[in-house]
């Protein structure tokens, strides 16, 4: 894959949100969407919320032996938003990747909780976060990673960039991880 500038990210994102929003009026499905965009199987949750509006979602997924989640997580309004996913890695040989970006501006609020329960095996995570934080903004990614007594052979990462627009927004990041 081919490194994009800055540029070509922003006008890529910005298509994503174009399209997103086209299928919103029209009330298509965002399953079309995710699939022109590449992601096959897999979830992708996009947060076009207006600007006063407070949002508390939560996923729960269970995956289970040989296993693979792909989600995507976005989140570009709401006042106050808050998004949790609980995954389970319930059997040996699993793969879980959850991605997320987060654009908080004004005086706006956006939260990422993951929680990794890791009872299986052989098994894979990957948490990647991406944030822009303009004006007072805030965003936060909390990421836990609990490996279960007997597991063996985990391979778990986390990060979370974030870039600060201005000296007066803040960003939080929460790596944990309970062995």
């Amino acid at each position: 894959m081919a490194k994009q500038s800055k540029t070509e990210l922003l006008e890529n994102l910005r298509g994503m949100v174009r399209d997103m929003l086209k299928l919103r009026s029209e009330g298509g499905a965002y399953a079309k969407l995710a699939r022109a965009h590449g992601y096959v199987d897999g979830y992708m949750r996009v947060l076009l919320e207006t600007d006063v509006a407070s949002h508390l979602g939560h996923v729960r997924v269970r995956v289970g032996r040989s296993g693979h989640l792909s989600a995507k997580s976005f989140c570009l309004g709401a006042q106050i938003a808050r998004i949790a996913f609980d995954v389970t890695a319930d059997g040996d040989n699993s793969v879980i990747e959850i991605d997320g970006l987060y654009l908080p501006s004004g005086t706006q609020h956006h939260d990422h909780v993951i929680a990794i329960d890791d009872s299986g095996s052989h098994t894979s995570s990957n948490q990647r976060f991406k944030g822009v934080v303009d004006d007072h903004g805030r965003g936060s990614f909390t990421g836990q990673i609990i490996v279960r007594p007997g597991v063996v052979d985990t391979s778990a990462h986390q990060t979370n960039h974030s870039l600060l627009l201005t000296s007066f927004g803040e960003s939080d990041t929460r790596p944990w991880l309970e062995i």
